[in-house]
């Protein structure tokens, strides 16, 4: 079991906050990650993470919490200035608190149960755009 998983790639910005995270806790960050793998890895995890490619990036990824959230991740994301359609389903966390938070999550032992229900809520009654609607419906 990992403490922490973070698939995207690894950019200046992120390993920047990926290595403060690693002074505290475990974080998974394999590189090419076949998709048949990423189910099993995710379910692996206690949280999954997201991390903006840059600093003052305005948008989140819908598509990367869709993955995370479809494999019944904790999703801990890092917050932007606008915001994303799944906001309600993953726990949207500020840079400058991003690592405690992290910690004190792996801390909870609902986690587990949370990211279940964050995943069945998400599959029940996302209220999405109708353009993303059918990327659900295809996947549950």
């Amino acid at each position: 079991l990992y403490q922490a998983v973070f698939l995207g790639s690894h950019t200046t910005i992120r390993e920047e906050l990926l290595g403060e995270l690693n002074k505290h806790i475990q974080v998974y960050t394999p590189k090419d990650v076949p998709e048949f793998a990423v189910s099993s890895l995710l379910k692996s995890a206690q949280v999954s993470l997201h991390l903006h490619l840059k600093i003052g990036w305005p948008f989140t990824s819908m598509m990367r919490h869709h993955v995370l959230l479809s494999n019944g991740a904790y999703v801990i994301s890092e917050e932007s200035e606008l915001p994303g359609e799944l906001d309600n389903f993953v726990e949207i966390v500020p840079r400058d608190s991003f690592v405690d938070i992290v910690k004190t999550r792996l801390l909870d032992d609902t986690i587990t149960a949370k990211a279940k229900e964050m995943q069945q809520q998400y599959a029940a009654k996302g209220d999405l755009g109708q353009e993303f609607r059918a990327v659900v419906e295809a996947t549950y």
